[in-house]
């Protein structure tokens, strides 16, 4: 499965989590290194621009190729209360049973056909996760 990023340009090539870890996000607390990706070009950019300011970096999409024997049949799972989802995704990432997890966007919460897939950068399998394409990615500044 082809799952998208939406990352600064100089960050595009990074599959560490880092970032992540040293922020915390909906689904990590800080310290827990995590990858967030989208399953549309459209939902990572959603999802970045919730969080950007108006002094845009240089940003870049990336195309993330993840086996599909590693991306969960289930359904996404979704938490309206940011602690439950923080705390949920961090456990998941700890315990180290799967490589990803499909959640619901919060930016997109009743979109069945919109999630995002969270990537445990720490998981045994991360090897098997390659990027195929980066490209620059600019915003049109009426989201602004």
């Amino acid at each position: 499965m082809q799952v998208y990023r939406i990352s600064r340009a100089e960050y595009a090539q990074d599959l560490t989590g880092k970032g992540a870890a040293l922020r915390g996000g909906r689904w990590n607390r800080r310290g827990i290194p995590m990858l967030y990706s989208a399953n549309s070009t459209a939902l990572a950019a959603l999802e970045v621009r919730v969080n950007i300011d108006i002094d845009l970096p240089q940003l870049s999409r990336v195309v993330v190729d993840i086996p599909d024997d590693l991306i969960p049949g289930d359904a996404p799972v979704f938490f309206p209360d940011l602690n439950s989802s923080r705390e949920y995704g961090s456990a998941w990432a700890m315990g180290l049973d799967t490589l990803c997890l499909k959640v619901f966007s919060s930016v997109l919460p009743n979109a069945d056909d919109s999630f995002n897939i969270l990537i445990n950068s720490a998981h045994p399998k991360i090897d098997q996760v390659r990027i195929v394409d980066i490209a620059t990615f600019e915003f049109d500044s009426r989201l602004f």
